[in-house]
């Protein structure tokens, strides 16, 4: 991001004044925009990138503090819209994230990278649970949870250390299923 998306960003959030619960620019990898300059009411933005008013933040909960990593900006925008506040993307201000690549990174350690699989799983329970409640929770996670089961058996054969990143999802999702509180703060 630069400082004329900055710049636009600011302007955009002044002309809406107080009705933005958040803006953000636009994701350069995301998806291509035709339209130059324009402003786009959407459900959710990208956390890497948004901005809000400090009031609007306060009056919305700031952060669910439970999450640590994944579903936090979607948690924040879901609960802004809630309270009547939209969410927009604008054109003119730009942002460059690739979404994952920190954790891609040969430095970063095995056990970090497990972290994350664990917390993934985590947090998109979570979510459904706090949002939309626990039948709707399970009916979302199920499908997903004999995925990995069989992903962690196929792959225990000829890649224990792969098999490993599907036992920690699984552990993940579990957790949160069971009330168990995200590790990492």
């Amino acid at each position: 991001t630069d400082v004329r998306s900055i710049n636009n960003l600011i302007k955009a959030a002044e002309k809406l004044n107080s009705t933005f619960g958040a803006i953000a620019p636009i994701n350069l990898l995301k998806k291509k925009y035709k339209k130059k300059n324009s402003l786009a009411k959407v459900n959710a933005i990208n956390g890497s990138a948004m901005f809000f008013s400090t009031a609007i933040f306060k009056q919305i909960g700031g952060f669910d503090e439970k999450i640590w990593l994944f579903f936090e900006e979607n948690d924040l925008c879901l609960r802004a819209r809630n309270l009547g506040f939209f969410l927009y993307t604008i054109s003119n201000a730009q942002a460059y994230h690739e979404g994952g690549k920190s954790m891609n990174n040969k430095s970063v350690n095995y056990q970090m990278i497990l972290t994350r699989y664990w917390h993934g799983q985590w947090s998109k329970y979570y979510f459904y649970r706090k949002h939309y409640g626990v039948l709707r929770a399970l009916l979302i996670s199920i499908p997903k949870f004999i995925k990995l089961i069989f992903q962690m058996l196929i792959t225990a054969i000829y890649n224990p250390k792969k098999s490993k990143i599907y036992i920690y999802q699984i552990c993940g999702m579990i957790s949160s299923m069971v009330g168990v509180s995200s590790f990492v703060r």
